[in-house]
């Protein structure tokens, strides 16, 4: 996979994933930690997926 749509697909994750976290912040309850926990493993996973190149 070429470098410009890693970083396209990187952007894409981010995005959605942030917005996971920050929509379903409004309510309380399992469901809605659910997809804030997903959401938060699809930072992370950006994260991971950036920090591995400078091993």
């Amino acid at each position: 996979m070429s470098h410009t749509y890693r970083v396209i697909l990187r952007a894409i994750i981010f995005s959605i994933s942030l917005i996971s976290v920050i929509y379903f912040q409004r309510t309380t309850g399992r469901f809605e930690l659910l997809f804030m926990t997903l959401g938060l493993s699809g930072i992370l996973w950006v994260l991971y997926d950036y920090n591995r190149g400078y091993r």
